[in-house]
């Protein structure tokens, strides 16, 4: 069975199969260090900063998961929390990024009125990632963690590593296995299997070569996939919880009604986002990607009749 062409994607091919575990999990926090002040401070030139932001954040947490027993608790805590703070603010100033985006050509005035409210609460939604910023560069404290993460992990063996990394592959693969053997179709159960597609995304590009590439490429298409287009689908909620909640404190009957045909036309996108989805995770491909999720334990890789 072939998938349809909108749902394919190939594999990274910057995962660092090659580098240690020092040099994996540096890269992954530099890139945090490396995109918070652009987000911070520049996302008016370009809002991919705080969408760069969010998904390093999110590699960064998979790569703290991965390596937490070679690494010292207290920093681990820290990181992580540190990490999770940034990840929710850059989220919320990304969703009001993506809102903007769908109404930039809209020229009527009651939409005019509503990128008005979507600009306001974009600028506050700034606030939050310029004092953790702030914070974080004051005394060098996120650099100096890094480097001790990379100093604590350079004492990490090769076989070691590639221990962990392959135990961590393949217990992401099983709780993505998991929610789709639960066979839930609704919108928290889709959004549990994005957040377990991801999670398995961020793990397979800390591959090692000792995991058979064969596995890891299809199932890394197939998460590809999922997260790709259960996001269309969250995108489009996000976007109708936003008007339902700013419709709840209009006064203009006006505005209110514009508000209301506009979550309507949200929520039918969002329907028809989930239709093509389900049309594409059909029965016989949630047994294949079970069957790849399968394969990480068996000795001889994947069944020769396993297809994508």
């Amino acid at each position: 069975m072939k998938a349809n062409s909108i749902f394919v994607l190939t594999m990274k091919t910057c995962a660092p199969t090659d580098l240690s575990a020092s040099q994996s999990l540096g890269k992954r926090l530099s890139d945090v260090q490396q995109f918070l002040p652009l987000a911070a401070k520049h996302a008016d030139e370009d809002c991919e900063y705080v969408h760069q932001l969010r998904v390093a954040t999110r590699e960064a947490i998979a790569g703290l998961d991965l390596y937490e027993d070679r690494l010292p608790s207290q920093l681990v805590k820290w990181l992580r929390r540190e990490l999770k703070r940034i990840r929710s603010a850059a989220g919320e100033a990304r969703d009001l990024d993506v809102m903007l985006a769908y109404y930039e050509n809209c020229k009527t005035s009651r939409l005019k009125k509503l990128k008005r409210c979507l600009k306001k609460q974009r600028a506050q939604a700034q606030g939050p990632l310029k004092k953790i910023q702030k914070r974080l560069s004051s005394d060098r404290r996120l650099s100096n963690r890094i480097v001790a993460c990379v100093v604590a992990l350079d004492l990490a063996s090769a076989d070691e590593v590639s221990a962990m990394v392959e135990s961590h592959v393949a217990e992401a693969a099983r709780s993505l296995a998991a929610v789709i053997q639960a066979r839930k179709i609704d919108h928290d159960s889709l959004h549990m299997l994005r957040k377990r597609a991801k999670h398995l995304r961020y793990c397979i590009e800390l591959q090692q070569e000792s995991i058979p590439n064969d596995s890891l490429r299809k199932l890394y298409s197939a998460t590809c996939s999922i997260q790709k287009s259960i996001g269309l689908i969250h995108d489009r909620v996000v976007v109708s919880q936003y008007l339902l909640k700013l419709r709840r404190k209009v006064c203009s009957k006006r505005f209110e009604s514009c508000l209301k045909k506009l979550r309507r036309k949200e929520k039918c996108l969002a329907k028809r986002e989930r239709k093509k989805f389900l049309r594409w995770f059909n029965g016989d491909r949630q047994e294949s990607i079970c069957m790849l999720t399968e394969s990480l334990d068996a000795p001889k890789g994947i069944p020769a009749n396993t297809t994508f």
